[in-house]
């Protein structure tokens, strides 16, 4: 995630601390990234709910997300779900 200070800090560092960061978030009514609290923080072991979880690695960059099947991903066609996507979508 992106702090709204300029650094990046994963999910899993947000767990202890997440009630005193604010993040880069996109506002879907205007396309436009603004700060923005965190409501709240969970954690959920995706087996228990029936999902698999999936690394995906960025192939221009090398950066990765860990997300379960069902996690929505900001495409040029609106939001997919990951078992939605295809190699080279971007």
């Amino acid at each position: 995630m992106l702090s709204n200070d300029g650094y990046t800090i994963s999910i899993g560092e947000l767990e202890k601390c997440w009630k005193h960061h604010e993040i880069v978030a996109c506002n879907l009514e205007d396309k436009t990234l603004a700060a923005s609290k965190i409501a709240r923080y969970f954690k959920i072991d995706p087996r228990s709910k029936g999902l698999r979880a999936f690394r995906i690695v960025t192939k221009e960059t090398g950066r990765e997300v860990i997300a379960t099947e069902e996690h929505p991903f900001y495409t040029p066609n609106g939001y997919l779900s990951l078992k939605d996507l295809k190699i080279g979508d971007r």
